[in-house]
């Protein structure tokens, strides 16, 4: 079955942010204080293919601007073209925009 479905799921604590952390080899664990204080919303994007769920890329959302300033995948990559594509129709779903430097 080639169905794909993706997911995007705000990590709500310091545990999910620090496993979010390990395995995406990326330093988001460090941002529960942002998080904490309500600066910054931290999303995962994941893709469940067949029986396989794999992360994809971890998404940061500025709360007082409600604009996307990073979206890194595994060991700080930028995004793949349909990861981009994802984000953007969930960014339009959720009523975020993207910054401008985003992909920079």
């Amino acid at each position: 079955d080639g169905k794909r479905e993706y997911f995007v799921r705000e990590l709500l604590d310091s545990v999910a942010l620090h496993h979010e952390g390990k395995k995406m080899r990326h330093c988001v664990g460090s941002y529960a204080w942002s998080c904490q204080r309500r600066e910054a919303a931290i999303f995962s994007l994941t893709l469940l293919q067949g029986h396989s769920l794999s992360r994809l890329i971890t998404i940061e959302v500025q709360l007082g601007t409600k604009t996307v300033v990073q979206a890194r995948g595994r060991c700080n990559k930028p995004p793949k073209p349909d990861e981009r594509r994802v984000l953007g129709l969930w960014a339009q779903q959720a009523g975020v925009k993207l910054s401008q430097w985003l992909y920079e």
